[in-house]
């Protein structure tokens, strides 16, 4: 999805294209049916899972995927999926030193 051509509709796009790998479209089918048989009983119950996707150049990008069921006003049980960039790794931290830390390079 990332890096796609912006003249290009992804409207009716199956959004298992996109996984990066088989294990990945069965995760996803798997947590969206029990999302699904849960959301039959409990509205509003949300779920969160990991998989990857696949940007422009079919690089994988690691997604955590929520999904939240809701009622519509037709009385339907709908779903809502927001996709988020994934990282369990800390932000590489820059340091700058301050002038108490500072080494003294005189000669």
């Amino acid at each position: 999805m990332l890096l796609l051509n912006p003249q290009r509709s992804l409207q009716g796009e199956d959004l298992r294209s996109f996984l990066a790998s088989k294990q990945d479209r069965e995760k996803f089918a798997e947590q969206m049916g029990w999302a699904w048989l849960s959301g039959k009983d409990i509205v509003g119950l949300s779920a969160a899972f990991h998989v990857s996707m696949k940007d422009g150049s079919s690089i994988p990008l690691d997604v955590e995927v929520f999904c939240v069921s809701f009622v519509n006003q037709d009385g339907h049980a709908v779903y809502f999926a927001g996709i988020r960039e994934f990282t369990d790794s800390s932000p590489i931290l820059q340091t700058w030193p301050t002038s108490d830390r500072r080494r003294d390079h005189s000669i």
